[in-house]
C-alpha cells in the first residue's frame, strides 16, 4: 500500500522535448545538420562534433544562410549512433 508517487516532469521537460522532437523532426527532412543541434539530439558536447569536422571525420560544408553543416548519416556513424529503422523482415 506504500506506492511511491509517479514521476511527473515539469513544463520545462515538455518544452526540451519538443525542442528535441522539432530537431529530430528537421533532421529527418535532410540530411544535413546543425553541429550544435546534432549535439543536442544525440546529448553529446558540441565540442566533440566540432572537433571531428576539424580532424575531418565529418564532413563539414557550408549552408545557403552561411551556417555550417553535418551530414547527419555520417555523424551517426562516426559516434555510433545507429539510426533507428523498422524492418519488415
Amino acid at each position: 500500500m506504500n506506492e511511491e508517487p509517479k514521476e511527473v516532469g515539469g513544463i520545462d521537460d515538455l518544452f526540451e522535448q519538443m525542442k528535441r522532437d522539432e530537431i529530430a523532426d528537421a533532421a529527418e527532412q535532410s540530411d544535413t545538420i546543425k553541429p550544435t543541434a546534432y549535439a543536442k539530439l544525440r546529448g553529446i558536447w558540441p565540442q566533440r562534433v566540432y572537433q571531428a569536422i576539424r580532424t575531418h571525420k565529418i564532413w563539414g560544408g557550408t549552408c545557403d544562410c552561411g551556417s555550417t553543416v553535418i551530414s547527419l548519416s555520417e555523424a551517426d556513424m562516426v559516434f555510433g549512433f545507429k539510426k533507428d529503422t523498422e524492418d519488415a523482415s
